[in-house]
């Protein structure tokens, strides 16, 4: 039985790492973290969401754009959409895009992308969460997460193997995801920090005003509309996940080496770009 070969090709948040300007250690050591984006390679080859890193992404990877199947889209925010522009080029047919009707009207309003369906490189296939369809031979589910709106999760099923996508999500999940996501060979998991302190300096970042940090007042992890490391973790023993592999990490967590030594555990790994799992 053929193996499904998942590569993490982005494991950052919207800034990526290092975020320029930043001078937190994490930033200054070196590591490097693209925004999010996965290759779930099975029957088919088919990409998970096309963020601004994507060229770079395929170059490190050695693939393009031709040799894929279906693009699935979790949502319009810039992270995930703005890499969309590399697929303008020559197909036999065009690619199909499956995402919900909200996120397909955004992404391809007239001023985005809408001239790469005119043009015949990509194919707008509107679905509805909880509705299985096929490519190929994988079926393919969305489910809803909630990232302070409800989101696209996927869960892909390809060669009795079940593969679960679940990125920017908070720790709020409705019970027909959780159904449909249990017992699953892999979950990529949402875990923006691994701390409330942490997760309270990254929105200071963006909110703070200019306030010092000690003035700056938030409610907590509950206002996120992100995982923590734990939270992620937890929800991989809930949904009893073979493998839970958090992803969408920002720049204030410690560098990698260190959130492995913490976190990592047989059934549980902190992601990095260019990580491959095969189940």
């Amino acid at each position: 039985m053929k193996q499904i070969k998942v590569t993490v090709l982005g494991s950052g948040c919207a800034w990526g790492t290092p975020k320029p300007g930043c001078e937190c250690r994490t930033c200054l050591s070196g590591e490097t973290r693209t925004r999010f984006g996965l290759l779930v390679d099975g029957t088919e080859k088919i990409l998970v969401d096309a963020g601004p890193d994507f060229k770079q992404q395929m170059l490190r990877e050695g693939f393009c754009t031709n040799e894929l199947d279906a693009l699935l889209l979790t949502h319009y925010h810039y992270d995930h959409i703005s890499g969309i522009g590399e697929f303008r080029s020559w197909r036999e047919t065009p690619l199909p895009v499956y995402s919900t009707q909200d996120v397909l009207n955004v992404t391809f309003h007239e001023n985005w992308y809408r001239h790469l369906v005119r043009e015949g490189f990509l194919e707008l296939k509107p679905i509805q969460r909880f509705h299985p369809f096929t490519v190929g031979g994988t079926k393919i589910t969305a489910i809803e997460v909630d990232h302070g709106f409800p989101i696209n999760g996927w869960v892909l099923e390809s060669n009795g193997k079940k593969v679960a996508v679940m990125t920017d999500s908070r720790n709020n999940y409705r019970k027909e995801s959780l159904a449909l996501v249990k017992g699953c060979n892999l979950l990529i998991a949402d875990s923006w920090v691994a701390r409330e302190e942490e997760a309270r300096k990254a929105v200071h970042e963006v909110w703070g005003k200019g306030k010092p940090l000690s003035e700056f007042e938030w409610t907590g992890s509950v206002s996120l509309s992100h995982s923590l490391l734990p939270q992620a973790k937890e929800l991989g023993e809930r949904v009893g996940a073979k493998l839970t592999v958090a992803v969408h990490l920002t720049h204030t967590v410690a560098p990698q080496k260190e959130l492995e030594e913490e976190f990592n555990s047989e059934k549980f790994l902190v992601g990095f770009d260019s990580m491959k799992i095969r189940v």
